[in-house]
C-alpha cells in the first residue's frame, strides 16, 4: 500500500494513478495541501479511503470499457449486415441487367466481392484469388459489371444466362441454318450475322 509522503525528491516511486496528487515544491515535490491536511488527522483513515476511491474507478473503467466493446461489436454486426444487403442488391441488378439467375449466381458473387473502408467510404471491391481488388487493364478498379460479364462468357457460368435466341427462327437470310453455338466459317453471311458473338468468345466458327 503506498503510504503518501508528504515530501518526494522523485515521483518515479509513487503509483502513477497517484502522481497527480503531487506538485513541484523547492526540495522535489510535495503532497497536495489538502490531502496533506487529512492525512495528519488520521492517515490510516485517510488512506483506506483513497484506497476504496481508486477501486470504484477501476470499477466503474471497467465497466465502461465493456460497455464499449459490446457496442463496438453490435456496430460491426450492423455494419456486416448493411454491407451483406448491398452486395446482394447490386449483384442483382448487375446480374439481372445481363438476362442471367441471380439465384444461381449470386452465392457465387458473394465469394469474391468484399466491401473494405477507403478513404472514409465504403467501397466495393472484386477481389482476385490472392484476396487483393482486381484492376481492369486500364488500371481502373474490376467493377461488378465487369464479374458478370466476366461469368457471362465463362463456361462455367454461362449456362445461367439467358442465352441469345437465333435469328429468323434459326435460319440464315440465305436459307441455312444457325446453330446456337458454333457457325459455318464458309458461310460469310452467318460470320457477319455474329460477328460480335464471335468477337466476345460466345460463338466458335467451325471449317
Amino acid at each position: 500500500m503506498f503510504e503518501f509522503p508528504e515530501k518526494m525528491k522523485a515521483l518515479d516511486t509513487a503509483p502513477e494513478e497517484f502522481r497527480s496528487l503531487y506538485r513541484e515544491a523547492d526540495d522535489g515535490f510535495a503532497l497536495n495541501e489538502e490531502l496533506a491536511g487529512r492525512l495528519s488527522g488520521g492517515r490510516e483513515e485517510a488512506i483506506a479511503h483513497l484506497e476504496q476511491e481508486k477501486e470504484s474507478l477501476r470499477s466503474r473503467l471497467s465497466a465502461m470499457e465493456q460497455e464499449l466493446a459490446a457496442r463496438t461489436a453490435t456496430l460491426a454486426d450492423v455494419t456486416r449486415q448493411t454491407d451483406r444487403h448491398r452486395v446482394d442488391g447490386l449483384a442483382a441488378r448487375a446480374v439481372s441487367a445481363a438476362r442471367g439467375s441471380v439465384e444461381l449466381l449470386l452465392p457465387h458473387i458473394r465469394e469474391v466481392v468484399s466491401i473494405a473502408e477507403e478513404g472514409g467510404k465504403r467501397v466495393l471491391r472484386v477481389l482476385g484469388p490472392d484476396g487483393e481488388p482486381r484492376v481492369c487493364d486500364n488500371g481502373a478498379p474490376f467493377s461488378l459489371e465487369d464479374l458478370v460479364e466476366e461469368m457471362k462468357v465463362s463456361p462455367l457460368f454461362n449456362r445461367a444466362f439467358e442465352q441469345d435466341e437465333t435469328r429468323g427462327g434459326g435460319m440464315n437470310p440465305a436459307g441455312g441454318a444457325l446453330q446456337a453455338g458454333r457457325v459455318n466459317g464458309h458461310d460469310q453471311s452467318q460470320l457477319n450475322n455474329r460477328i460480335e458473338e464471335i468477337a466476345a468468345g460466345k460463338v466458335t466458327v467451325s471449317f
